[in-house]
C-alpha cells in the first residue's frame, strides 16, 4: 500500500514512456487528439476539455491504480477483522500450554448461540494433550486447514466437536466476492448456447468440477469407477 501511494505517478510515467518508445519503433502514430465530450457550461467549448491520447491513457491508468489501492485497502481491513475474530484458531495459539489465556471475546459475541465456549476451551486443552502425546509437530507456516485435516485424519471430530465447528466456520468465511465472480464466469462457459437445455443438477455438478479443477486433477478416475462398479454390481446369469 505504501508503495502504491508513493510510486503511482512514477510507475505511470515509466509505462507511458515505454509505450511511446514501442510505438515509435513500430511507427504507430500516437499524437491524435481524442475529445472527451461532456455537457458544456456557458462560455466553455468542447475543445477546452479535449485530452490527447497520452493524457487519456495516463488518466485511465491513474484511475485504475487508485481503484486497485482502494479495493486492496478494503480487503486488507476485512482480513484484519477476520483475524481479530478467529485469531485464536491459529495453530500457534491453539498449542499454548494454557487455553484460558486464549482471547476469543469477539468470537464469543459473534457465535454465542452456536458454540459452547466452556466446552471449547476444554477441547483446546484436550487438543494440546493429543498433539503432545502423538509426537506430531506442526510446521511454522501451518494453518487452520492443517489443524482441521489433522483432526479428520485421526478421527477426533467427535471428541472435539466445537473446535471442529470453529475451524470450519473460519475456513468458510467469505472475505471477498472473488469466489462468487468465479462461479458466474464458469457458469457462462459451461452453459453455452449449445447446452441451453441442460438440467439444474447437471449444471451444478459441472460447475463444481470446473471451479475445483485443481482438486479434480488429483483424483483417480479408475479408482472411482471401480468403487462405483462395486457398489452397483449387477450380475446376470446366462
Amino acid at each position: 500500500m505504501f508503495f502504491l501511494n508513493n510510486e503511482r505517478n512514477a510507475l505511470v510515467k515509466q509505462c507511458i514512456e515505454r509505450a511511446i518508445k514501442i510505438c515509435e519503433e513500430q511507427e504507430i502514430p500516437i499524437e491524435e487528439r481524442r475529445i472527451r465530450r461532456k455537457k458544456k457550461i456557458p462560455g466553455e467549448y468542447a475543445e477546452d476539455v479535449g485530452l490527447s491520447a497520452v493524457e487519456e491513457i495516463k488518466r485511465c491508468m491513474l484511475e485504475a491504480m487508485d481503484r486497485f489501492r482502494s479495493e486492496a485497502k478494503k480487503r486488507f481491513s476485512d482480513m484484519c477483522l477476520i483475524n481479530e475474530v478467529f485469531g485464536f484458531i491459529n495453530p500457534h495459539s491453539l498449542l499454548r500450554s494454557d487455553s484460558i489465556e486464549i482471547d476469543m471475546d469477539k468470537f464469543e459475541k459473534m457465535y454465542a448461540d452456536d458454540v459452547n465456549f466452556t466446552e471449547l476451551r476444554l477441547e483446546i486443552s484436550r487438543f494440546n494433550r493429543l498433539v503432545q502425546s502423538s509426537g506430531f509437530t506442526f510446521k511454522n507456516d501451518a494453518t487452520a486447514l492443517d489443524v482441521l485435516q489433522w483432526l479428520s485424519k485421526h478421527r477426533l471430530c467427535e471428541s472435539t466437536p466445537y473446535l471442529f465447528m470453529s475451524l470450519k466456520l473460519y475456513l468458510t468465511v467469505v472475505v471477498s466476492i472473488a469466489s462468487c465472480e468465479k462461479s458466474f464466469s464458469k457458469l457462462k462457459l459451461i452453459k453455452s448456447y449449445l447446452r441451453s437445455t441442460m438440467g439444474e443438477s447437471r449444471l451444478s455438478v459441472l460447475a463444481i468440477l470446473s471451479i475445483e479443477s485443481d482438486l479434480v486433477e488429483t483424483l483417480s478416475f479408475d479408482d472411482m469407477i471401480s468403487e462405483f462398479a462395486s457398489m452397483k454390481a449387477r450380475r446376470i446369469e446366462f
